[in-house]
């Protein structure tokens, strides 16, 4: 019998992944969001911001040193080896930063823990999860969504939905596969019975 069971929960961008997590959150259970970490460092962490600054300019950070996102999306969104060199400055403090988190959470008894991320197949994270759950919505809903709810015109929702593994591979390399085409209740009850099927396996 398994003491702890790590689950990660994936999709692409405004597939409603976030949602799903809070759902799982509202349960009680602890869920650690990569954006979060990764803002967090790109905030505080003097080394990830120095570097920004040399390879972005500093322009990459606004006159209260708050990062300025928009300036830096439209940068890395518009040119994938500019994403990467990002990816590469925070992507590996991110990681460090979750398995610290991963760690203090089990070490104190948690039984099951989530790590919320988009990145989880790109990065190569899959073999440290117990499962994976993949988030997911028809193509043109997503395109819906990431314009609503990011304020974004179709050309750089695409681009943002482009930038990452197609959602399909996603599904296909995915323990669980939650399809988000419906209603926030549609998205929670989906959510609860997979959580269901995780718990029974502990």
């Amino acid at each position: 019998m398994n003491k702890h069971l790590i689950v990660a929960i994936t999709g692409g961008f405004a597939t409603g992944k976030t949602t799903a997590a809070k759902f799982i959150e509202d349960e009680g259970y602890p869920v650690i969001y990569t954006d979060l970490l990764a803002k967090e460092l790109m905030s505080n962490d003097k080394e990830v911001i120095n570097a920004i600054i040399d390879s972005f300019g500093r322009d990459a950070y606004k006159d209260d040193n708050s990062i300025n996102t928009q300036y830096l999306s439209s940068i890395v969104f518009s040119n994938l080896e500019q994403l990467d060199v990002l990816n590469r400055i925070v992507h590996p403090k991110v990681i460090e930063l979750m398995e610290n988190r991963l760690y203090e959470l089990v070490k104190s008894g948690n039984q099951l823990v989530f790590v919320e991320s988009a990145l989880i197949f790109e990065t190569a994270l899959e073999d440290g999860f117990d499962y994976i759950i993949c988030v997911s919505c028809e193509p043109n809903i997503q395109i819906q969504r990431a314009m609503q709810r990011h304020n974004l015109s179709e050309e750089d929702a695409l681009k943002r939905i482009n930038s990452q593994i197609p959602i399909q591979k996603k599904e296909a390399l995915a323990d669980f596969t939650i399809k988000n085409n419906g209603s926030i209740d549609d998205l929670k009850q989906s959510t609860s019975l997979v959580l269901n099927i995780i718990k029974a396996s502990l």
